[in-house]
């Protein structure tokens, strides 16, 4: 349970610091840069939950993993989404 809700928690997180970069692609302007704390502050709630379940050396590796996964898959996927230009 803690699992899918912080891996939910860290696809969230990792949507937000996507879209408030300048060179996102999945919206039309950058979301605001305070936007980054509500991520950062979802990033450490998912370390806690995760910690809840696993010792503390594989809720590093999990949380590590997850982000590197998210960070490459969501650049990746808004390629394949269209922007109307109009």
């Amino acid at each position: 349970m803690f699992f899918t809700l912080s891996t939910l928690l860290l696809a969230l997180a990792v949507g937000i610091f996507y879209c408030t970069r300048k060179q996102q692609r999945l919206l039309i302007k950058p979301l605001n840069k305070r936007f980054r704390g509500v991520a950062v502050s979802l990033v450490i709630t998912a370390i806690i939950l995760t910690s809840q379940q696993f010792s503390n050396s594989a809720t590093v590796f999990l949380v590590i993993f997850t982000l590197m996964m998210m960070l490459m898959l969501i650049p990746l996927l808004s390629l394949f989404y269209k922007k109307d230009n109009s």
